[in-house]
């Protein structure tokens, strides 16, 4: 049981970690080339992979870790638990942020690409939005992911 759970848990980890990678590169690219049509499908496309892919990553990673936690006798009191915790609800907070500006970008394209005009001022403010949120997730993630295998916290 151990092995399979740990297998999930790193798959589900890359998941995430591609998943936000393959987010920023595709907004950072449709954002730069500033044409309304590309980037209300961009946004329809990032909305889906976060939805097929990111989603069930944040449900799956704190599932399958706390139960290798517990499968592995660890503390759920050990600080590099107490903090990958705490870390995974930032994740989700980032995620419902992040669906919001996401949203709110693909309403801006798509608007601009009906009346096919250039992008609207909204359109980047939202950009910008996104990429502090995608650069904070990517940053709670990536210490996440160093606390799963060190076990122990980067700042101690």
């Amino acid at each position: 049981m151990y092995i399979w759970l740990k297998y999930i848990h790193i798959l589900s980890a890359m998941i995430m970690i591609g998943t936000t990678a393959v987010n920023g590169v595709l907004e950072l690219r449709s954002t730069h080339r500033q044409e309304a049509k590309l980037s209300a499908f961009t946004m329809e496309v990032v909305k889906l992979l976060n939805f097929a892919l990111m989603l069930p990553s944040l449900i799956l990673l704190p599932v399958s870790g706390l139960l290798l936690a517990s499968e592995a006798g660890y503390s759920l009191k050990a600080p590099w638990l107490m903090y990958s915790i705490m870390l995974m609800f930032a994740l989700w907070a980032a995620f419902i942020t992040g669906h919001f500006v996401e949203t709110q970008m693909g309403k801006f394209a798509a608007k601009s690409a009906e009346k096919e005009e250039a992008l609207a001022a909204g359109y980047f403010r939202f950009a910008r939005y996104g990429t502090w949120i995608g650069t904070l997730a990517t940053i709670a993630a990536l210490i996440s992911l160093y606390m799963m295998v060190a076990k122990r916290p980067p700042f101690f």
